[in-house]
């Protein structure tokens, strides 16, 4: 390693550029490279003003972060104090700005200064455990429906919620274990207790 340092070394001179060298957290060393007549981070390959992360822009083309494939003219800006689209502007002083629901993302979506909160007024957020933030009908404990999510959370979607040996599909209330299509049906109880579309049927 210390070999390929040295080596390194010489080229960048070579290329007029000087060597800044750190170890990263494994122990590995990384090296990063900074020309003399210019105060940006190049890979010393002899080219000037490239494309470093590959997002398609270069500085002279008003890439204002070339390490970061996120940051580009053009990109809409968003809730996380940097400016994205390289307009000078971050957040809400950006006309660009893109607000949307608030996600389990981590980040502020929304732009309302809080992070992952209960968006959908369902009573819980992201680390309560809901694991959709944008249903009133999808958080932790609540009753599984066959509506195609996972309502309760609980990594199953429409399963068999009430135990009664019946899944979602079958079972036309999935909420109560003495209705479903092998229950006897129960005499003016309002309720079709078979699930054959009937309501106290003779």
């Amino acid at each position: 390693m210390k070999l390929f340092l040295f080596v390194s070394m010489i080229v960048a001179f070579a290329f007029g550029c000087h060597v800044d060298s750190e170890e990263d957290e494994i122990g590995m060393s990384t090296i990063s490279y900074i020309t003399k007549d210019e105060d940006t981070r190049q890979n010393c390959d002899g080219a000037s003003d490239e494309d470093l992360d590959g997002d398609g822009y270069t500085c002279s083309e008003g890439d204002c972060e070339d390490r970061n494939v996120d940051i580009h003219p053009g990109r809409h800006e968003i809730c996380d104090d940097i400016d994205n689209d390289c307009d000078g502007l971050t957040d809400l002083d950006d006309d660009n700005l893109l607000i949307y629901s608030e996600t389990c993302d981590g980040v502020d979506s929304d732009c309302d200064g809080e992070i992952d909160e209960d968006d959908d007024g369902d009573g819980f957020n992201c680390d309560d455990g809901d694991c959709n933030n944008l249903m009133s009908s999808v958080y932790p404990g609540a009753d599984e429906i066959c509506d195609g999510w996972d309502n309760d959370c609980d990594g199953d979607r429409d399963e068999d919620d009430d135990g009664d040996g019946w899944e979602c599909f079958e079972d036309c209330d999935n909420t109560d274990p003495d209705v479903n299509p092998e229950a006897v049906e129960v005499p003016n109880d309002g309720i079709d207790n078979d699930c054959d579309g009937k309501v106290d049927e003779r």
